[in-house]
């Protein structure tokens, strides 16, 4: 029979989980990511949703909503990428992926609409 550690192990360790797991990004990544998930954030708080839902009809109206606010296509998928990270650190990335049929369908639409850059 295995002796289970102490709560106060399995806590500790799970908060040195968290500080490698921030650790896999570098210093500008996160803050990207942490300018992009608060104007997610802000964007759910005002229509009384929360953000953490892992709903991709949520994150579709939201990209959306940044397309038509001037958002570059890259930029759009720099800010994606932080909301489906946030879903994963806070485990509830229940179905969330970019590769959602709708949002890829959604991501198309908008790269044809609204264009990326050549590459130079």
């Amino acid at each position: 029979m295995a002796i289970l550690p102490a709560p106060a192990t399995l806590q500790a360790l799970a908060a040195r989980a968290a500080v490698y797991a921030t650790r896999a990004c570098s210093d500008g990544t996160r803050r990207t990511y942490r300018s992009a998930w608060r104007a997610f954030e802000a964007w759910c708080s005002g229509l009384d949703r929360p953000p953490l839902t892992g709903d991709p009809e949520t994150i579709a109206m939201y990209a959306v909503h940044a397309a038509d606010r001037g958002l570059s296509l890259s930029s759009l998928r720099v800010a994606l990428a932080a909301i489906q990270a946030a879903h994963h650190l806070a485990d509830t990335a229940l179905g969330l992926g970019l590769r959602h049929s709708c949002l890829v369908m959604l991501l198309e639409g908008i790269a044809r609409t609204v264009g990326s850059r050549p590459v130079r």
